[in-house]
């Protein structure tokens, strides 16, 4: 449990998304299966220059946290509660923070997310975090342990 509120409170000092400029240390505060974050700097040496940057997949955002901005840069995603996070993140932070310091981590709560969805958007961006970041590859599988 100790892991897990030292967890939550560096995920909370690091949601600042206005700032999207690489920085040392940067943390993530979305783990997704498929993150290029590690491996986004060997990508980009692929990259021509470019002023536009199009992410069709953004995920986590490893790649787009973890590059240059050009002078236009969009960023898609299919699944609607990535989308709700980064408008959360966006638009909400100190409400968002406010609600996860507040939230208990705990199976109950797992089960209960595992099993139903929230419609307010920061609920649901609780939701979303707790369920990918605390739970067995994102999956609700189970409460992961350790790293």
């Amino acid at each position: 449990m100790k892991s897990a509120v030292k967890f939550a409170q560096t995920m909370i000092k690091s949601t600042n998304v206005k700032k999207r400029k690489k920085r040392e240390g940067f943390f993530m505060i979305l783990r997704r299966l498929g993150n290029k974050s590690k491996i986004a700097a060997e990508i980009q040496k692929h990259f021509p220059a470019h002023k536009i940057y199009i992410e069709p997949f953004f995920g986590a955002g490893g790649m787009f946290f973890n590059k240059p901005k050009v002078k236009y840069n969009i960023v898609n995603d299919l699944d609607s509660d990535v989308f709700n996070l980064f408008q959360v993140v966006s638009n909400q932070k100190e409400e968002l923070e406010q609600a996860f310091k507040m939230m208990p981590i705990h199976a109950d709560l797992m089960n209960y997310w595992k099993d139903n969805k929230e419609t307010e958007p920061i609920r649901r961006a609780l939701r979303f975090l707790f369920l990918s970041n605390i739970t067995f590859m994102g999956t609700g599988a189970g409460m992961r342990y350790g790293t």
